[in-house]
Parts: structure tokens; C-alpha cells; sequence
């Protein structure tokens, strides 16, 4: 979620300084309400108590019966006060809880995980978000989506009329295309004992990531090939299971390492030294680190989720969701054959040369246009 606010954030930014150079009429500004440095109602200049009342709300959300639904009203009345200020004309809810608003909105919905998958999400939070989705997505204004197959969700399972809903990819971040060109091997690799070739995967250890099939293709490797090459796990752990915490710590031909939370300075050098990233996924939004990888060269072997399939337009091996046995021999072939290592890193980057943050911004701009002008 961060990375697609920091990204859209500064498409916005570049293309608003440009815009309002050449057409003072198309100009724009873009005021960051909530979180933390953000513009408090009072204006720039004002202390920043907002980004600690926030904070606290959002800490309250997490753990007080009804914190939801205090932290949506906390958020509505100051979105109100900004309205009355004349400090905004239209809000954009980056992730699709938007509080209610007496303006244009356009809300970003990621998924239809806490509606198709609320068994792994806190109960309170899925219960809330699948409520609150319903209700927001039907009132806003646009919609957008990060992928084509979200779009469709949209329309099919909630019911939202398709002119109203816009799919915008994400972007890769330049200053990861420029660092992964040089970077060095993460000290982090070899702390946790991996020194030679690895696979990779990149992500929430949590249960739509697939990650019991992934230990199952992983174990089912040739013994010399899971020998050869470690298996690394670079994401936060708070959603291991304990039968799933087992099977890490079992012993097997290879080396299954955990990194945990991965800093964004780490990404660049663990994709370019990457054998290969695997995202076995039951589920996705867009799959940020499957584009981030084929970006930085990297052949990719993904499940058939239709939005991770979307966004490697065929560049990638593809294994049905699930399938053990088809995800090794993906991951097999990957490591078996340089010629299809060399094809699929091209057709990788060649993807990837379409996905900028500012031509996702320009989208999103023109969305936002759009809405501030409806009824």
C-alpha cells in the first residue's frame, strides 16, 4: 500500500509541476490529508496534530471494540472541515475504506480479499472492510482498479456499472531500476546462511501468498537442484500458522531462509542476485513483486491468479494455483535452462517498459478529472 501512494504520489507530483508551467487552466495540486506529514485543516503552517490523532486512531482501530468505525468517523470530520475550508475538491481513498464525504470521491479498491477470502484476515478488520467496501464502492464517484481482473470483480460481484470503474496499473519505481543495476548482495542473505544461488519470493507470509505449495514445489526438487539453490523468504511473518511455522523449520535437502520485514533499500539487490522469483499466490491484487522483478531481469514462475497473470503478459511460467507438482517443474525448468532463462528475462523487460508511475498518474489524473466533473 505504501509503495503504490509513494509512487502515485510522485507521478502526480512531476506531472503537476509540468502541467502548471505549460497550462495554468489544467493545473493541480495534491494536498496529503491523512498519516503521517500530512497538511493538517489548518493549512501547511498549522502543527501537524492531525498525523497524530491518526496515528492513534488507526492504533485504536486495532484493538478497541468499534475502533473501525471510530477511526471512519475520526477521518470523515476532518475531511469535512477541509471541504468547508475550500482546502479540497475531491478526495481520493487509496485503499478502499473511504469515510463517508460531501464531495467527489474516487476510492481505489486493491482486492476483493475480505469479501473472497475473509478467512485470512482478522475477522474484526474483514468484517468491517467487506461492509464498508459495499457501501463506499457503490457511492463513489469512480472507482479504480489495478488490474483488468479486479475491474471485473467489481462489476460482476458488487454489482458497480462498468463506466464507473477504471482498471490503472502500477508503475516500477525508477530509483529501484537504477539501484538493482549495481546493487550488491543484501547482508541479510548471508546472516541467514545463504551464500550461493537462491530463489526468491517476496511478500506477506500469510495464507493467500501460497506458500504450503511453495514449500511443497520446493521440496519436491531434484535433492542436487534444492541442494544448489536456497529458498528465501522476504516478507514479514505475522500471519504464519503453526503448521506452517513447522514445515519452515523442517529439516529438507535445501535452505529455507526468512528475512522477515525486507527494507525497501534491500529489494534491489535481493531481485538482481535472484535465480529466480516464485509467487505461488491463491490470490492478487496486481503482484508488485512479480513486476518489480521482471523489471530488474528476473525469469519469474507465478500461479494462474488472473491478475498476476495479467500483469507478466506472458512473461512468466504459469502453474495452476495449488499444483505442487507443476509449480517444481517451473521452477525446475527455470534453473535447468539458460535459453529459457534468456527468453524469459527479455520478454520480462520488455513487459515491464510500459509500467511507470507516471503514466499511471497521468491515468489516475484523468480519472480524478472526471469525477470532479460529474454530477
Amino acid at each position: 500500500m505504501g509503495r503504490y501512494i509513494a509512487g502515485l504520489l510522485g507521478g502526480l507530483e512531476s506531472i503537476a509541476a509540468a502541467e502548471g508551467r505549460r497550462d495554468p487552466v489544467e493545473a493541480f495540486s495534491v494536498r496529503r490529508l491523512f498519516g503521517p506529514g500530512a497538511a493538517p485543516p489548518g493549512g501547511p503552517d498549522a502543527p501537524p496534530a492531525n498525523s497524530r490523532w491518526l496515528l492513534a486512531a488507526r492504533r485504536l482501530a486495532k484493538a478497541a471494540p468499534g475502533g473501525y468505525l471510530a477511526a471512519e468517523f475520526a477521518r470523515a470530520a476532518l475531511l469535512e472541515r477541509a471541504r468547508r475550508e475550500g482546502a479540497i475538491d475531491l478526495f481520493h481513498e487509496t485503499n478502499h475504506a473511504a469515510p463517508p464525504a460531501r464531495l467527489p470521491v474516487v476510492l481505489t479498491v486493491h482486492d476483493l480479499c475480505t469479501l473472497l477470502f475473509p478467512e485470512t484476515q482478522d475477522p474484526a478488520r474483514a468484517r468491517h472492510f467487506a461492509q464498508s467496501l459495499r457501501r463506499r464502492a457503490r457511492r463513489a464517484s469512480r472507482v479504480i482498479a489495478p488490474t483488468q481482473a479486479i475491474a471485473d470483480q467489481l462489476v460482476e460481484l458488487l454489482g458497480l456499472e462498468r463506466a464507473r470503474v477504471h482498471a490503472i496499473h502500477h508503475g516500477v519505481d525508477p530509483a529501484l531500476l537504477a539501484q538493482a543495476a549495481q546493487a550488491e548482495r543484501p547482508a541479510a542473505l548471508g546472516a541467514a546462511g545463504v551464500n550461493g544461488p537462491y530463489l526468491l519470493f517476496v511478500g506477506a507470509l500469510e495464507p493467500r501468498k501460497g506458500l504450503p505449495t511453495l514449500l511443497d514445489a520446493y521440496d519436491a526438487l531434484p535433492a542436487a537442484a534444492a541442494r544448489a539453490f536456497a529458498l528465501v523468504l522476504a516478507g514479514p511473518p505475522d500471519r504464519i500458522d503453526a503448521p506452517l511455522a513447522a514445515r519452515l523449520c523442517r529439516p529438507r535437502d535445501g535452505h529455507i531462509a526468512q528475512l522477515g520485514y525486507t527494507r525497501p533499500a534491500d529489494l534491489p539487490g535481493l531481485y538482481r542476485h535472484a535465480s529466480a522469483l516464485v509467487l505461488p499466490s491463491i490470490y492478487e491484487g496486481f503482484g508488485l513483486p512479480l513486476l518489480e522483478a521482471l523489471a530488474c531481469g528476473v525469469p519469474c514462475a507465478i500461479s494462474d491468479d488472473p491478475s498476476l497473470v495479467e500483469v507478466a503478459g506472458g512473461a512468466a511460467l504459469i502453474s495452476p494455483r495449488g499444483d505442487a507438482a507443476a509449480l517444481a517443474s517451473s521452477m525446475d525448468q527455470l534453473l535447468g535452462s539458460s535459453q529459457l532463462r534468456s527468453s524469459l528475462i527479455a520478454r520480462g523487460l520488455a513487459r515491464t517498459s510500459g509500467f511507470r508511475w507516471e503514466q499511471s498518474a497521468r491515468a489516475h489524473l484523468a480519472v480524478y478529472r472526471a469525477a470532479a466533473g460529474s454530477p
